[in-house]
């Protein structure tokens, strides 16, 4: 298809030229045949759709044409940008050549809105393409980076590889546990979030199962690093996590309905909302940093952790922090370990953001250390307005100072890997007495 197909095969050359520069191969030659390709193959998308005219409209654009903006679309327009990783296994060198790279607006919106004309990734030629499409994240990605639901549904039943996850997670347990010589210990995992269930009955029917899936899926995965987990396949884990991600993304993000003036009730209903959007956020975010944190600071970043930070401030005035001392024996009581999870998760996100400083103000700045759960770090209360001003960045808070505690001083600027998965959010701070959502969505023993 490439040999027929000029500006395909100039989209090959240019992904091949560009991985080369960025890890290190920067002779004049490679410069030269990166950006020559690059233009090429734009000059020749140009003329082969304006060729097209109307039959493209009517009919859909080739695959191949499809191809060659999917790659341009991945590896971004050329850039000076070199890699760290000029070492090491070939998935890390991948995974920070294409987490590094900014998307191109105009790639972006052209690619998915020719698989629209197409009739979606069922309708492409090419099995590899769609996958290279979703699997890749194109779709998945730049709607994390919105926290929209993403434009095509998934090109295959998510079943089984949920199910394959539940096994591969149940035969490393029982390997692990004969090894031990131990007793394997039934508990049941993310008791923080059964609330939802209580609370929200449709809307946590959908998002506590999710949560429950991303648990096994980071459990696994840290085995995996240790050596434990023979059984496990890696690529399989991964499409499993897109999955994971394309369904919580997905997900009814359920808009608090406006109560009428006086109704106790209803307006009872719209605050309790508030903290399922909570948790849908966070879980979101979560879930695209946990298993290796984002290379580079972008979009995402900026977008989520200004939500999530929202979300937050809006918990905070209707007094969920207190929750725990007021309604002890309501389904909310997990309210103020949940709000904990989040403000740290936060606080990470916004690493390099212009929200950083805004995230240790208003997020912990106010609370004072009497309202936070039993065993809870009190140098979360640490930020004040003073800290706040406009010459500059002030010292990291507490709070990312903690999230980052595995990434070394210059953290929040860029997390490059290698890191192991989670730690950055197992590590944040010591784990509160009796947090039961702090200890089940992340393995204790991953602390540090």
């Amino acid at each position: 298809m490439a040999v027929e197909t000029p500006y395909l095969l100039q989209a090959i050359i240019y992904t091949a030229a560009s991985y080369r520069y960025f890890f290190g191969c920067r002779d004049h030659v490679t410069n030269f045949t990166r950006l020559t390709a690059y233009h090429e193959t734009l000059r020749g998308l140009r003329e082969i759709v304006h060729r097209a005219g109307s039959a493209s409209a009517n009919n859909g654009c080739s695959d191949a044409i499809l191809l060659a903006i999917a790659l341009l679309t991945i590896h971004g327009p050329p850039s000076d940008m070199q890699g760290r990783t000029l070492l090491g296994e070939q998935q890390l060198k991948d995974y920070e050549y294409y987490g590094s790279k900014v998307w191109a607006p105009s790639h972006l919106q052209a690619l998915l809105s020719l698989v629209k004309q197409r009739g979606g990734l069922q309708r492409i030629g090419i099995q590899s393409l769609s996958g290279i499409i979703f699997t890749e994240s194109i779709d998945t990605t730049n709607a994390a980076s919105v926290l929209e639901k993403p434009t095509f549904a998934l090109p295959f039943p998510p079943a089984h590889f949920l199910k394959v996850l539940r096994q591969q997670r149940q035969t490393v347990k029982q390997t692990s546990s004969r090894q031990e010589q131990q007793p394997e210990q039934p508990r049941r995992v993310c008791r923080g979030f059964r609330f939802l269930l209580k609370s929200f009955p449709k809307c946590g029917r959908a998002l506590l199962p999710i949560v429950e899936d991303v648990h096994e899926l980071v459990d696994t995965y840290v085995t995996l690093l240790h050596g434990q987990g023979c059984g496990v396949d890696f690529g399989q884990l991964v499409a499993t996590w897109r999955i994971l991600q394309h369904q919580a993304l997905s997900l009814d993000p359920a808009p608090a309905p406006v109560p009428a003036r006086g109704d106790s009730k209803a307006e009872a209903e719209a605050e309790d909302l508030l903290l399922y959007q909570l948790c849908r956020v966070a879980v979101v975010i979560y879930l695209t940093e946990c298993l290796e944190p984002l290379p580079t600071i972008g979009a995402f970043h900026e977008n989520c952790s200004r939500r999530l930070m929202l979300l937050i401030d809006e918990c905070d005035k209707l007094g969920y922090w207190q929750r725990h001392h007021h309604r002890q024996k309501s389904p909310l009581g997990a309210a103020p370990e949940l709000l904990l999870w989040a403000t740290v998760l936060g606080g990470f996100t916004a690493r390099g953001t212009t929200w950083l400083r805004q995230c240790a103000y208003k997020n912990t700045a106010n609370r004072p250390s009497a309202t936070a759960p039993a065993g809870a770090p009190t140098t979360l209360c640490t930020a004040s307005p003073a800290d706040v001003d406009d010459d500059g960045p002030p010292p990291p808070p507490a709070v990312v100072e903690a999230a980052a505690v595995t990434l070394g001083d210059d953290a929040p600027e860029v997390a490059a890997p290698p890191l192991p998965p989670v730690v950055v959010v197992a590590g944040a701070a010591p784990a509160p007495q009796n947090c039961e959502l702090w200890d089940e969505i992340v393995p204790r023993r991953l602390s540090v």
